[in-house]
């Protein structure tokens, strides 16, 4: 009877039973999205619960998507059929409902989804059917995108299923024009190119495709913040996995993950994610089809191996292979640093504060004639501290590592890292930067591997670097850990290390050339893979980290640079890092921790 009444419900709870018991085969998160929607439907039988599944919602938009024809391909012209998955998500998606008024729960929906697994008839469906079928007055349909192309991906089929099916236009009046399809009542979709064209709209659905390609918020922040007059609105995000880890998407992404796997609770938030598991084999044939569930249907197994066979045999293939095909989030193609090796080297428990000289208060002179003596802290038995600092007065950001080195006795050295980070307020609250949005959050961020209170990003007020509060901060640091040397780029520190030499500090300078930094590069590539190095896991040191890119010389010298076109991508913490690798790959052969003044190194 249930299927009768409602079969793409049934069709799509069948499905839902196969991946539950493990007889269809899919990825740990989507797997997760399924066991969600299972346990909402028991809570569902209390009263507490808010809210309460709706199958003849789920059904009735299931079946509206299934009239509409498609544009493309080889089947321009056949109506949509949703395959079992499909059925299974736009169920979960649009039949949970609250109780007390029958409005939609989701208000935000995060579709993660590979090439070819289709992306264009889930936001073709939702664009008609929230147009025209959504019983909401003067509904404004917003697709948003970064570019006029990508905006048409979406605006452009939805147009030719309107201009195909005359039915729909005639029953509905709606008007098709080039850059708007209109109702009689008001009813609108629109495209929005850039930054989500100010804060006078009031979407009733909000569409951004290619979600990983939005460099910034205020898209995403825009839409969002006009939904608060609508009664059922959407924010509807569809993309699939990108190469920067510090996205707006990326961000989503990661609170999906967290609300799928019950770590985080936003009851407003649906998400379905196919993608490759941490431990799957990239090139086996069961990995690609967990990873792509249209799998055989509008994704042919002889090209997915193709592109699997291109990626095996060419580096250059495989970042896109494991974006597009398997939904692997990567670094940027050309980065130097594997991120995943960095990860490994997370260290959680990781404090400053252990890593200082001694312990207790510092002594009078009186005390020391006395004979007092602080206890030395156990920790840095062995252990050399170096710091680093990457100078900048306004625009850049201030760097600074402390690097604390320690042999193992056998002539390999464990590395333990922190990093702290400045900028004048002028900077961090200007709006036209393109880093605004993660200057923003990162100065409200909490650090605390440096201390209570530590924040990851810092801020000096007005518009410049404060360059006595910094020598002032760095005198107290460098007494705490007892640094060795106190290292500066060599571009425009001059005044700073004079006050420090002047006040009796050892200090010196790294000419930024390939010679100095290719050392420093090889060897924390080196200590990654080994796990040598750990450090803190400073979310600006980690974008940073990222960034890194190299320019190789004829004699496989490494100079860390920007990814290209991209100055915006900072890479200044682990610059920084890079110095003090590079300062300790050469204390052997130097004299530097004895000889204090001005030098060059």
């Amino acid at each position: 009877m249930a299927r009768s009444r409602y079969p793409h419900v049934a069709l799509g709870k069948e499905y839902i039973r196969e991946v539950l018991n493990g007889r269809e085969r899919v990825c740990h998160n989507a797997l997760l999205c399924f066991e969600r929607h299972a346990e909402d439907l028991e809570k569902s039988k209390t009263k507490e619960y808010l809210y309460r599944f709706d199958e003849e919602k789920a059904e009735r938009f299931i079946s509206f998507g299934e009239l509409l024809p498609q544009c493309t391909g080889e089947f321009y012209g056949i109506p949509f059929k949703a395959e079992p998955w499909q059925c299974a998500a736009f169920s979960v998606e649009m039949g949970w409902v609250k109780k007390k008024d029958g409005y939609r729960r989701f208000k935000q929906s995060f579709w993660f989804l590979p090439r070819k697994n289709g992306k264009s008839f889930v936001a073709a469906v939702h664009g008609t059917y929230f147009l025209c079928a959504d019983h909401e007055p003067n509904a404004q349909i917003y697709c948003g995108a970064t570019t006029e192309k990508q905006a048409n991906h979406v605006f452009l089929p939805v147009k030719a299923i309107i201009q195909q099916a005359k039915g729909l236009a005639k029953a509905f009046g709606i008007k098709a024009g080039a850059e708007e399809i209109k109702l009689p009542d008001g009813s609108c979709f629109s495209k929005i190119v850039g930054d989500g064209g100010g804060d006078g709209g009031n979407p009733h659905l909000a569409i951004l495709d290619e979600f990983h390609e939005h460099v910034t918020r205020k898209a995403y922040e825009t839409m969002w913040r006009g939904m608060g007059m609508r009664r059922q609105p959407m924010l509807l995000m569809i993309t699939t996995a990108g190469d920067n880890t510090e996205s707006i998407c990326k961000q989503k992404y990661d609170t999906a993950v967290r609300v799928l796997s019950g770590q985080e609770q936003q009851d407003n938030l649906f998400a379905i994610i196919y993608e490759a598991d941490k431990d799957d084999d990239p090139f086996s044939l069961e990995t690609i089809k967990k990873a792509n569930p249209n799998y055989g249907v509008s994704l042919k197994e002889d090209f997915l191996l193709d592109t699997m066979s291109a990626a095996k045999a060419d580096i250059a293939e495989r970042n896109s292979y494991l974006t597009k095909q398997l939904n692997i989030w990567i670094q940027a193609h050309n980065a130097y640093f594997n991120m995943s090796h960095w990860s490994a080297c997370i260290d959680n428990s990781l404090r400053l504060d252990d890593y200082r000289y001694t312990f207790g208060k510092r002594l009078s002179r009186k005390d020391i004639r006395n004979g007092a003596r602080l206890e030395v802290n156990p920790l840095r038995k062995g252990v050399i501290c170096v710091i680093a600092v990457d100078l900048a007065t306004r625009f850049d950001v201030c760097a600074v590592t402390y690097f604390f080195v320690k042999a193992n006795g056998d002539g390999v050295n464990h590395y333990y890292v922190f990093n702290e980070y400045w900028l004048p307020e002028e900077t961090c609250d200007d709006r036209h930067n393109p880093n605004y949005e993660l200057l923003d959050t990162w100065r409200k961020t909490p650090q605390p591997s440096l201390g209570e209170g530590a924040m990851v990003l810092n801020v000096f007020p007005g518009a410049e670097t404060n360059l006595v509060e910094l020598a002032r901060i760095l005198e107290e640091r460098s007494e705490l850990f007892q640094s060795s040397v106190i290292i500066f780029d060599d571009w425009n520190a001059t005044a700073i290390m004079q006050m420090l030499q002047q006040d009796g500090y050892n200090v010196a300078s790294m000419a930024w050339t390939t010679k100095h930094l290719s050392p420093g590069m090889k060897e924390l590539k080196s200590a990654m893979l080994a796990k040598r190095i750990h450090h803190d896991n400073n979310p600006m040191t980690n974008w940073m980290m990222s960034n890194v890119c190299s320019k190789q010389d004829a004699n496989g010298n490494e100079f860390p640079r920007k990814p290209d076109g991209q100055n915006s991508k900072k890479i200044d913490g682990a610059a920084t890092m890079i110095m003090c690798a590079s300062y300790t790959a050469r204390q052997a052969d130097s004299d530097l921790i004895t000889n204090h003044g001005l030098r060059k190194i």
